[in-house]
């Protein structure tokens, strides 16, 4: 299984290798307590995924990343000499999408408040995320090489993050608005200057600076936070929808969105991660548009 594991860290990000792995170890458990002959069982996955709802509990949602987590960890082992079937392809529970969440007005300004009170890395981490649209993982492991300099700003003065990798393992680069760029030029020549271990991260560790920024340690302060805001349930994919709804919102072309979002398809940028706009909303918009311009009839 270590070997395993390793495989997945040199080939998967580090959120997706944690959760094959933690499929594999459940495949493991469940060859290993119903003594299933594996090597003459091509129905092994439908047993394991009826294993999974029934005595581990397991929400139809997780099981999108644990089957192919499962289907790798054998594809690993047929790969490595292990004689086995090739493994049918269960069908899986359907999961109901709920329409994404964003942060408006008020609620964003009262996180903002919230987390402008925190202490560093912590601090500039939280507010980043609404202004970057970064995943937990992409921000907790940013490298410090990725910060340069915005190309497109003539004085020099506006930050952008290069070459970040998501979870495609494609390279992009993020512009942040004039609010972000002022939060994390303030943090690098604040905080972040006074690290004393030449760390190569971001957000270095609170215990360990030579180690990136917990994305755990990072999911609990922001726990604490969602129970002072009293909106309901709050966490980093909320505020990556909060930022790509406010670049939509704000005129982005969806295409370019998608591109900095990391997205290989328009499609996820529209439906996943981009709020629907509410009924009044839609109705002012539309009662401002001129269907028959220079008619005064």
């Amino acid at each position: 299984m270590r070997s395993f594991i390793s495989y997945l860290k040199q080939v998967k990000t580090v959120g997706t290798a944690d959760v094959y792995g933690r499929a594999a170890n459940l495949l493991a458990q469940y060859v290993q307590e119903t003594k299933i002959p594996i090597h003459q069982s091509p129905g092994l996955l439908f047993g394991f995924v009826n294993w999974l709802l029934r005595t581990r509990e397991i929400k139809p949602k997780s099981l999108q990343t644990y089957i192919p987590g499962a289907k790798k960890y054998l594809e690993w082992r047929r790969a490595m000499g292990d004689p086995l079937p090739v493994f049918a392809s269960p069908d899986l529970p359907k999961v109901k999408r709920n329409p994404p969440e964003a942060l408006r007005s008020a609620g964003l300004a009262a996180f903002r408040r919230l987390s402008e009170s925190r202490s560093e890395p912590f601090r500039t981490a939280a507010l980043l995320f609404p202004l970057s649209g970064l995943r937990t993982m992409e921000c907790c492991s940013l490298p410090l090489a990725k910060i340069a300099r915005d190309p497109s700003d003539s004085t020099g003065r506006r930050l952008m993050l290069k070459n970040v990798e998501g979870k495609s393992k494609e390279l992009r680069d993020i512009p942040l608005p004039d609010p972000g760029s002022a939060i994390l030029y303030a943090y690098l020549t604040g905080w972040r200057a006074r690290v004393p271990v030449r760390t190569p991260w971001l957000f270095p560790s609170e215990k360990d600076p030579m180690k990136h920024y917990n994305d755990g340690t990072l999911r609990a302060k922001m726990n604490v936070i969602e129970q002072q805001l009293g909106i309901g349930r709050l966490e980093p994919r909320i505020l990556r929808h909060t930022w790509a709804t406010a670049m939509a919102d704000g005129g982005l072309p969806l295409h370019h969105l998608a591109q900095v979002a990391g997205h290989q398809s328009i499609q996820t940028t529209y439906k996943n991660y981009i709020a629907p706009a509410e009924a009044a909303t839609l109705g002012a918009e539309i009662a401002e548009l001129d269907f028959y311009p220079g008619d005064d009839k």
